[in-house]
């Protein structure tokens, strides 16, 4: 199994297509050009009444609560223009044209439902204005407009909001939009894009929940013979289950308050983020020591390797926390540059690497060790454990090629299931912990499988008998004392230090 080529390719494609959540509720604070037109949109939007099967089926509209106010050299009242319309596949980016009636902007072939208003300023007054970022410097006259429309959803589509000043007499003239325009959907504020985080926050904490349960059950059932192993598989299912409930309360408070995702982060968004962070160190550092035979093949790992463990999953650690917080100032449109972000993402990639490379290696040793020895019920456990992450992965890489022909305009992508591309990590992740829980689940066997070793299958003084690979593990009869066990389990620890 190639794990480690597959799955750094992975992480380099994921880098280049994840979809990023800007805001529900857009804080406008925005300034608007003379001769020029402002659009917002969160893209698609349900129609009203018509929302995703199971979930709320209530209104869809696109509210606007706005007040426009023009610095002007002249002292004329100008009108402010506002569209709200449905757009066309292969329009979303294009400019509305006729919004200040030089044409009919009913003829308009790619923009439908279109709802202009047009609503003249009002004077407030003369002001000496010194402001650099509008440009600003000097006596201008004060005008502003009051805009507040509701616009009804009635079809499934991508919506857009413009502004635009209407006067050939105001080229001088500066505005600044400040307010507030909402994007709600059926169920609430979450993007129709991402309507499905919801569904599968609340799937991940029922899946979370149910294979903790097992793993506390059969815990609790053989206590006695339990591991550290153990004890530390229980704390990572413990911090996935409050990240994953964290994560759903967050999508929750969003969908139904439309606070902005970012910036400054609501507390349970900034919550869930570490929470995440954590899982996904701990998760690594769970599959790297059982890769390595800890609690399974050996009782103990040597004292540099988990010098190195420890290191490793730091650095991992502090990587993914700046690629995280890099991949927020990308989508607050902080900082622009496609290589300075690409800068700050790569380390956290070259971590994830070691990681997935050092657990390959580990596993293969372990593997081939268990089979040189003939520890066959241990090497069960272990290809058990191999095939599933490559299953996963094999899936995973099927579905990112499909991701990526979508973003190559090869295939179309149904935005309806676009939230899916946001998932699959969390859905592989979740797959090989859930086989960590089942392959080392704790039983009434636990300490003789971790200090003891299986004796041979065949007997190399009777080349007539046959192998017997379902023999099970008797404590008198297929265990060998720990004197005897000596010298072949430290040629496996030696084996494994070798070959890691």
């Amino acid at each position: 199994m190639k794990i480690t080529s597959l799955s750094s390719s992975l992480l380099l494609i994921l880098l280049s297509i994840v979809i990023r959540i800007n805001s529900f509720k857009w804080h406008l604070s925005d300034q608007l050009p003379p001769a020029r037109v402002l659009t917002f949109s969160e893209r698609y939007m349900f129609a009203s009444k018509h929302g995703p099967p199971l979930m709320q089926q209530g209104n869809s509209y696109i509210d606007v609560n706005a007040v426009v106010t023009s610095y002007m050299t002249l002292n004329k009242s100008i009108s402010i223009s506002m569209a709200t319309y449905a757009v066309l596949e292969g329009h979303h980016h294009d400019t509305l044209e006729g919004m200040c009636g030089e044409r009919d902007i009913r003829n308009n072939k790619w923009a439908s439902n279109v709802d202009l208003q047009r609503n003249p300023t009002s004077y407030v007054g003369e002001r000496t204005i010194i402001d650099t970022s509008l440009n600003l410097n000097g006596t201008y006259y004060v005008w502003n407009s009051l805009i507040k429309n509701t616009y009804v959803v009635s079809q499934e589509a991508w919506y857009n909001v413009a502004f635009q000043i209407c006067s050939t007499e105001a080229l001088n003239t500066m505005s600044l939009v400040v307010g507030d325009v909402s994007f709600r959907n059926p169920y609430g504020y979450i993007p129709a894009e991402l309507f499905g985080l919801l569904p599968f926050e609340i799937a991940r904490v029922i899946a979370y929940f149910v294979f903790g349960i097992f793993f506390l059950f059969y815990y609790c059932k053989h206590r006695s013979s339990t591991l550290p192993l153990h004890n530390y598989i229980l704390f990572v299912f413990l911090v996935a289950l409050i990240e994953s409930a964290v994560w759903y309360a967050a999508y929750q408070l969003i969908n139904i308050s439309g606070e902005p995702y970012c910036c400054p982060f609501p507390p349970v968004v900034i919550a869930a983020l570490v929470l995440q962070l954590f899982r996904q160190t701990f998760a690594r550092m769970l599959l790297l020591i059982i890769s390595l035979g800890y609690g399974i093949v050996r009782p103990k790992l040597l004292n540099t390797e988990w010098i190195a463990i420890i290191v490793v999953s730091t650095l991992y650690f502090i990587t993914a926390t700046i690629a995280q917080v890099d991949e927020i100032l990308v989508v607050q449109d902080v900082r622009l540059s496609s290589n300075s972000s690409l800068t700050y993402q790569v380390p956290a990639l070259f971590m994830d690497v070691i990681f997935l490379t050092w657990i390959y290696k580990a596993l293969t040793a372990t593997i081939r060790i268990l089979t040189e020895f003939q520890q066959t019920y241990k090497l069960q456990m272990y290809k058990q454990l191999a095939t599933t992450i490559g299953l996963f992965v094999t899936l995973f890489a099927i579905v990112t090629i499909l991701i990526i022909l979508d973003k190559s305009s090869i295939i179309q992508w149904p935005w309806q299931w676009a939230w899916a591309q946001q998932v699959l990590w969390e859905i592989l992740n979740f797959s090989v912990l859930a086989s960590v829980c089942l392959v080392c689940r704790p039983s009434d066997r636990s300490q003789m499988l971790s200090y003891a070793s299986q004796l041979p299958t065949e007997d190399p003084d009777d080349d007539l008998e046959d192998n017997d690979t379902d023999k099970k593990f008797d404590n008198n009869n297929d265990y060998e004392d720990d004197e005897d066990l000596d010298g072949n389990f430290e040629m496996n620890i030696r084996k494994l230090q070798e070959n890691n």
